[in-house]
């Protein structure tokens, strides 16, 4: 047995299937948004980074590092987690420039600076992570 409300829903979409010129807007935008997927031209693919470029992306990437640093403690003077969040959108925005500079794919220059922190592990470079206060000023 079906409810009174189930059957008048049933019933509005009958109504709106008798209808089939009101879908007309919504079916030619449709059909305009599949055309220009169809006609964008696609990217030409990038060629992978050589092993001379991963070690310049890394040296671009890394070398601004401690004024990346300053810079950000004092926009966030006490607040850690806030200065690692600035510090590494900024980094990630010198990943994305050294990318597109050398005309390699993002995860290449990513993968640049991985390789290069793993290689410096004993070196300047070190993963800290400071303990999550909450902040003092809001």
């Amino acid at each position: 047995m079906t409810s009174p409300r189930g059957d008048a829903l049933f019933e509005k979409v009958l109504r709106l299937t008798e209808k089939p010129v009101a879908y007309a807007p919504l079916l030619l935008v449709a059909l305009i948004a599949v055309v220009f997927a169809f006609r964008t031209p696609k990217e030409a693919p990038r060629h992978t980074a050589t092993d001379a470029e991963r070690r310049s992306m890394f040296a671009s990437i890394a070398a601004n590092e401690l004024i990346a640093r300053r810079e950000v403690i004092k926009d966030f003077p006490a607040d850690a987690w806030s200065q690692d969040d600035a510090f590494h959108e900024r980094e990630f925005q010198r990943i994305r420039s050294n990318a597109d500079s050398h005309d390699v794919p993002l995860v290449d220059a990513v993968r640049a600076l991985d390789d290069g922190l793993r290689l410096a592990r004993n070196g300047r470079f070190k993963a800290t992570v400071p303990p999550c206060r909450p902040r003092p000023i809001y």
